[in-house]
């Protein structure tokens, strides 16, 4: 082939517009994550923890600190390391001073142990896995709060970086990224408006960031791959990021329900096609996804400390609390129940309970015990929480009628009208739930949908994928995207649409807006274009 005819070939200059759309948006991607590192920074969250809910990251924090200053195993809780913290700053109004934080993490560093046995905390019911995110982001930036903003930036990279590589001449796919990134970067400008998740380094909000692995994982399912060499690895890869993030946060565990539901759909589907070797593939990938999970219970077997690991401890956050403290999103809630979607209602309610039911006491081994308030003292969170499970569902026998309203009407309800308040479609917010002002927005920041970085990323994907949306396999691929959608919202049902947790979901929901916008556009542009060029 003469190589000159080929370069001036039509195909060689379609072939390069293509690539220069791909890398444009790639280069979109990367510039969007910049975006956001520097209007998080702006707004406070690099050297910041939320206001109202900073103690799941001090119990973490002083997790990091008794591993790597004092050399405790078992992720304990040193008492006097935490008791420090507490001392010089994790209190109160104290955290919000400047340089507080820090200083509190170097004289927790400071102190003079001894050679004996230290004293450690009792099983606090949470996450122990989020302390492993804070341990990885001082090894890597140092013994400050700093590093904590440092290290979800760096993973952001690390997750845009790989679908990128899968990716790269894959417009659709790539734009859905960008319409990702400009959603996250809208939600972040917005984090301020909770005391509770008010940086992207919550722990709440890390699912954020394995999001991104869960598209890839979904898109990939969806649409062929020329370079099966590096899918696997790639795939192992993300894999990591979204059970990293599990372990920090379990309730992210939506995120592999949607990929191991998706890979069981369409393996079934290919299998009825007759396409084994499609379908293998699936059962392969679902083998990377089970054990990725598998090997994070294990690991947390293996190293917990038995109080965490024993019968009446929790090596992860309690469920049934959240599940049964979600019973108060129903307008009958307090006057039929005395119900409010808070902590202290649980703890008051499984005391009654208990109290009024000493079978269940027996039959839980705490028979004899002393109960007081709050029940998770003298049963451990383990224990505890089996006493919620069974509150729970006698609760749902002995009405089934408000159960099965709460879950499947009124949360989906409050839900809709709290991401139209977000996006300015509801002048007020919602309050006919009765829930704790904490709980609820602080300030009135909306999601500007009129913004540049949004009108520029719709327009350059729009022009970017212009005359088709890369490979085949669109209906597939709005399948896989409609289902990490619905997978989103399971946590928000199954618990509660608490304003405090909803930024992930803020997220998908607005790629949902952006997506139909486009659409919308998109549409109109090419009916207007087709009643220019029809004939007269």
């Amino acid at each position: 082939m003469d190589f000159e005819l080929f370069f001036h070939s039509k195909n060689w200059l379609a072939l390069n517009r293509q690539n220069f759309k791909s890398f444009l948006l790639i280069f979109t991607a990367f510039a969007l994550i910049g975006a956001a590192f520097f209007n998080a920074r702006a707004l406070g969250m690099a050297d910041k923890l939320p206001q109202h809910s900073f103690t799941r990251a001090q119990m973490s924090i002083g997790i990091s600190l008794s591993k790597l200053t004092y050399g405790a195993e078992g992720y304990l809780l040193y008492t006097p390391v935490i008791k420090s913290l507490v001392e010089n700053g994790f209190s109160g109004d104290q955290i919000l001073k400047p340089g507080q934080i820090n200083t509190a993490i170097h004289a927790a560093r400071s102190l003079q142990l001894g050679g004996g046995p230290v004293a450690s905390e009792k099983d606090w019911g949470d996450d122990k896995g989020y302390s492993d995110f804070t341990t990885l982001a001082f090894r890597l930036f140092g013994f400050q709060i700093e590093a904590l903003f440092s290290l979800y930036f760096v993973m952001l990279g690390v997750a845009v970086t790989l679908f990128a590589l899968r990716f790269y001449d894959d417009r659709w796919a790539l734009s859905i990224l960008v319409t990702f990134l400009v959603a996250h970067l809208l939600v972040i400008q917005i984090l301020p408006n909770s005391g509770v998740t008010s940086v992207v380094h919550d722990s709440r909000f890390l699912p954020a960031v394995s999001s991104i692995s869960m598209f890839h994982w979904l898109l990939a399912i969806a649409r062929s791959n020329r370079r099966a060499m590096l899918e696997v690895p790639l795939l192992i890869a993300q894999a990591a990021i979204i059970v990293f993030v599990l372990n920090c946060r379990s309730s992210s565990i939506w995120q592999v329900w949607a990929v191991a539901f998706t890979l069981v759909m369409v393996g079934f589907l290919s299998l009825r096609r007759g396409d084994m070797k499609r379908m293998w593939s699936f059962v392969l990938w679902l083998g990377i996804l089970v054990s990725g999970v598998t090997s994070l219970n294990l690991y947390k077997g293996l190293t917990y400390d038995a109080r965490y690991r024993s019968e009446n401890g929790t090596r992860a956050h309690v469920v049934w609390h959240n599940v049964y403290m979600g019973l108060g999103f129903h307008p009958d809630a307090i006057w039929k129940y005395d119900l409010l979607p808070d902590d202290s209602t649980v703890y008051r309610h499984a005391l009654n309970y208990l109290e009024q039911n000493p079978e269940v006491v027996k039959s839980l081994g705490f028979e004899g015990t002393k109960l007081y308030e709050p029940v998770f003292v003298p049963m451990g969170w383990g224990g505890y929480d089996k006493a919620v499970k069974t509150m729970f569902f006698t609760f749902a026998r002995n009405d089934p009628k408000y159960v099965a309203e709460a879950f499947l009407l009124y949360k989906p309800m409050l839900l809709l009208e709290e991401f139209a308040w977000q996006v300015g479609l509801k002048r007020e917010f919602p309050d006919w739930v009765k829930i704790n002002p904490v709980h609820g927005p602080a300030g009135d920041l909306r999601i500007k949908f009129l913004s540049l970085p949004l009108l520029f990323s719709m327009f350059l994907t729009f022009w970017a994928c212009r005359g088709g949306h890369g490979r085949s396999g669109g209906s597939a691929n709005v399948l896989c995207f409609g289902l990490g959608v619905t997978f989103s919202l399971i946590p928000s049902i199954a618990v509660g649409p608490f304003y405090y947790e909803l930024p992930v979901v803020f997220i998908i929901f607005s790629m949902v807006l952006i997506i139909l916008i486009s659409a919308l556009i998109d549409s109109g542009l090419r009916w207007k274009l087709r009643s220019y060029e029809a004939p007269r």
